[in-house]
């Protein structure tokens, strides 16, 4: 396309997979360019600061702002709160919100996260915390496989364990043979370098886990809670290595959230 084909058009239309390169050929054109559709603050940030004037959004009330809407999860309404959003953002990938459990169910046959974009960003320079409870409903996985929370991004990319992203950041995984494992992340890299592991109780089919998340400027420490009220496993505060990220996009609860996994 050149400047004389879109010479009699009033605006530019893109979608949001366009590369960066694309995008910046069509704000060369010098007509407004908009770009459908957007549903993470993340991409819109990108997409603005490439020059778009205008995007189309299903998710307005998310995208259109950078404060939290919320302390804790909203399950028990059976909807999805705004923000709150599957890695791949197709209905193929959005989980079952189940409201008899106040708990989302992550059972697509590819490793799969979810965004809890409604907490974020963290509001506070003292440091927060995370309570989380998760499980394997009807049976375990096998031996390799594993579920876990990520926590302390910068945006509301997407972070898949084993999976390269833009941004770094910090997650835990549980084991099925009770290990506890904590991990950071480098912006661009596949593999997290660990900052801790502790032996805990194995899971137990259908048996909820319990998890605080303590995250200050300076360290991070990962508990995890039941067990007939007592702490089985505690990943003592871990100093945060030099130039590692800030926590801006990490969830916030004042109550356990819950999810299930077939992962």
């Amino acid at each position: 396309m050149t400047k004389q084909e879109v010479a009699d058009f009033d605006l530019i239309g893109v979608q949001w997979q366009a590369t960066d390169q694309d995008i910046r050929r069509a704000v060369s054109f010098g007509k407004p360019v908009v770009c459908w559709e957007i549903h993470t603050r993340s991409e819109r940030d990108r997409v603005v600061n490439l020059g778009v004037q205008g995007i189309m959004c299903a998710n307005i009330p998310y995208v259109m702002t950078d404060a939290p809407s919320a302390k804790a999860d909203a399950y028990v309404t059976g909807l999805r709160a705004p923000g709150d959003l599957p890695y791949a953002l197709a209905w193929t990938h959005q989980p079952v919100i189940q409201q008899s459990t106040s708990s989302v169910r992550l059972d697509h046959p590819v490793k799969a996260s979810y965004i809890m974009g409604s907490m974020c960003p963290v509001e506070g320079e003292a440091g927060y915390r995370i309570l989380v409870e998760m499980r394997w409903p009807e049976k375990l996985p096998q031996e390799t496989e594993h579920a876990g929370v990520a926590f302390g991004q910068n945006d509301d990319s997407p972070y898949r364990v084993r999976e390269p992203s833009r941004i770094g950041g910090y997650h835990f995984v549980q084991r099925m043979d009770g290990a506890l494992e904590l991990f950071g992340r480098q912006a661009g890299e596949v593999s997290g370098y660990p900052l801790g592991a502790v032996a805990t109780v194995a899971p137990v089919a259908g048996i909820w886990m319990q998890y605080e998340v303590r995250v200050t400027p300076s360290a991070i420490s990962v508990s995890r809670l039941d067990g007939r009220g007592r702490r089985t496993g505690l990943l003592p505060a871990r100093a945060l290595p030099t130039g590692a990220v800030t926590s801006r996009c990490a969830a916030t609860t004042t109550a356990p959230r819950r999810w299930s996994s077939d992962l």
